[in-house]
């Protein structure tokens, strides 16, 4: 198990999000449910995942009862961020 580096409580988002792709790589992974902060992160990681180091993968949990308007909003988001995990 990986320890989060003291002090972390402090750090940016965006450097949690840098912690989180050196430490695990591409094991990382971010859970969506694509409400406002959801994807407020979601964009944060895509900007600054280092490309080398692998990329963070994300994924909802698809229950059946959806609004439209959140499946649309996953087409979106998966454009921008490919490949989400259902």
């Amino acid at each position: 198990m990986v320890e989060p580096p003291e002090g972390i409580e402090k750090a940016s988002a965006s450097e949690i999000v840098d912690w989180a792709t050196q430490s695990f790589g591409s094991r990382a992974a971010f859970a969506c449910s694509f409400g406002a902060e959801d994807m407020v992160l979601l964009d944060l990681i895509a900007r600054s995942t280092p490309r080398d180091l692998g990329t963070i993968r994300w994924f909802t949990l698809d229950t059946g009862r959806l609004f439209e308007e959140t499946y649309e909003l996953m087409q979106t988001a998966g454009a921008l961020r490919p490949p989400l995990e259902i």
